[in-house]
């Protein structure tokens, strides 16, 4: 990337803001939306692997902000128009004028950035009407800590009203979502008719039983109020869940961009490679670690395993696959006590098809550098008349089946599906190539990353 253009990006765009640049967070909540999708025009210098991180924060104060998660350039994406960026609508907790950006990062660490596009949010507070108010009573900046869900099993909230009567009927409803604005539950009080009290104090207080729900899931919120006899509701009142329970005490990394297993062979699985570094060193070491997944399965085909083969480095391995890449797919760690949870999402793509259409392949990349961890190259041949076939890497660092960076294969049977198990004990980016024998067809051009690991 050349210096002299790092500012010179396109400001990004929001397709679900209005006409005046609003974007109303209980109506995207109220049509099942779980994001918020920062729109990014393609930029003169962009290149394979590019990391494009979007952020919105309030006008004035860049500190109370809100990240997108990281968006990295495929080779499947990189001559399209736009690139989109997503933001959890559960983690908007910034309301009112804000402003947006979004940087650039390339692999040798060359960052671009853009102008700034101005946008309003609405929700939380500023949506309510100040007459009919519902409030989280042990909320503090719209964020509620999970231990007090648990202390007084369920929520406490407070109806506030004005020139309401004695007799009148109020019902609290709410709804709880996942991390993803999956709706988990809804949540209902009792029809609570006012007495004088009530009306001289100007509220009512309720708790919204939880019993039902798997708090450590709940990652927000949303509730109103209604007065049943006179067609009066409040404003929604938003607030996100804080899990103050000990967290696990692990480090993730993981591959990314792997396919989905095939339908026609179901015994052949893109897996990515999951390294988890957990802490030899920390007095929680002895708990077990309990994985579990969402939209995706181990190598064994279960979807909740314990992490028992830690080696003497604290570090364990776990080989992940998908059926459905449509699907959102997360990696949960937690001990087996207490109620806790460490989320990872999880990044699949498509399978990648030649302009030739004689055979598609996929393949993982960003493998840790441990010479254990593995990304994985297959490859599906769709001609009989291919004689042969040699994958190589640029770099001699990469291993293929723990061999050299180079691997040739004659008289491959079309109907078994070509794996390569990938590592490498230096972070390195790698071009790679694969060229057939038999058939007229294009060299297969593209590029691997492997990083250096993490530690405690």
């Amino acid at each position: 990337m050349s210096p002299k253009n790092k500012n010179s990006l396109l400001p990004p765009k929001f397709r679900q803001a209005n006409s005046d640049g609003i974007i109303n967070i209980p109506e995207i909540i109220a049509m099942g939306v779980k994001y918020i999708v920062m729109q990014v025009d393609k930029y003169q210098q962009v290149e394979l692997l590019d990391k494009i991180e979007g952020e919105i924060y309030l006008k004035d104060n860049i500190n109370d902000k809100v990240k997108s998660i990281p968006y990295y350039v495929t080779p499947d994406k990189l001559d399209d128009d736009f690139y989109f960026l997503f933001f959890y609508v559960s983690e908007i907790n910034v309301f009112g004028l804000c402003e947006a950006k979004y940087t650039v990062k390339d692999f040798d660490d060359n960052y671009l950035y853009s102008l700034t596009s101005n946008i309003t949010i609405l929700g939380g507070n500023d949506m309510g009407n100040s007459d009919y108010e519902l409030v989280f009573k042990d909320a503090k900046k719209s964020i509620l800590n999970l231990h007090l869900i648990s202390k007084y099993h369920g929520v406490r909230v407070r109806a506030k009203f004005k020139n309401l009567a004695v007799s009148d009927t109020i019902v609290i409803t709410a709804s709880i979502f996942d991390e993803n604005g999956g709706e988990l539950n809804s949540l209902k009080s009792e029809s609570i008719v006012l007495i004088q009290e009530q009306i001289n104090s100007g509220y009512v207080d309720c708790i919204l039983k939880t019993d039902k729900v798997n708090i450590s899931e709940v990652k927000y919120i949303v509730a109103n109020f209604s007065v049943l006899n006179k067609n009066i509701a409040s404003g929604c009142s938003k607030i996100s869940i804080f899990n103050d329970f000990d967290n696990v005490n692990v480090k993730v990394q993981i591959t990314k961009n792997i396919g989905a297993r095939p339908s026609s062979d179901q015994d052949i699985k893109p897996f990515l490679t999951a390294v988890i570094y957990t802490d030899l060193n920390n007095s929680s070491s002895g708990k077990l670690i309990n994985a579990q997944l969402t939209n995706a399965h181990f190598s064994d085909d279960s979807n909740n395993t314990l992490l028992s083969d830690i080696d003497e480095n604290g570090v364990g391995y776990l080989n992940i696959y998908s059926d459905d890449i449509t699907k959102n797919s997360m990696l949960i760690l937690n001990y087996t006590d207490p109620v806790i949870a460490y989320k990872i999402p999880l990044d699949f793509s498509n399978w990648l098809t030649p302009p030739d259409g004689k055979l598609i392949y996929t393949y993982s990349s960003y493998g840790v550098a441990d010479g254990v961890c593995q990304c994985f190259l297959l490859i599906k041949i769709l001609s009989n008349k291919i004689t042969d076939i040699i994958v190589k890497f640029d770099d001699s660092n990469i291993s293929i089946n723990e061999s050299t960076n180079v691997l040739q294969i004659s008289n491959p049977d079309s109907n078994k599906m070509l794996i390569y198990a990938l590592t490498s004990n230096k972070a390195v980016r790698s071009q790679f190539t694969i060229n057939v024998g038999g058939i007229s067809m294009q060299q297969i051009n593209n590029t691997i990353v492997f990083v250096d690991p993490l530690t405690f």
